[in-house]
């Protein structure tokens, strides 16, 4: 089972989410307006999306650093 930790960085707060649809949800996006990959791009810099699966194996999904590596 996958679940999710969004990182909220204008309010300073973080939760987890149970499935794709809440964290799009929690990102004030409805399910039915946008796609999960395209909310990871959408809100890039505003939240931090991190995919936690198995034996708590993180996975950053739209990390904010990423920019900055490419130059």
């Amino acid at each position: 089972m996958k679940r999710f930790i969004k990182i909220d960085y204008q309010n300073n707060f973080s939760s987890i989410c149970d499935s794709e649809e809440e964290v799009i949800n929690g990102c004030g996006y409805d399910v039915e307006e946008i796609t999960f990959e395209d909310l990871l791009e959408e809100v890039k810099g505003l939240y931090e999306i991190i995919e936690i699966s198995g034996d708590c194996d993180l996975r950053w999904l739209n990390d904010c650093d990423d920019d900055e590596d490419d130059e």
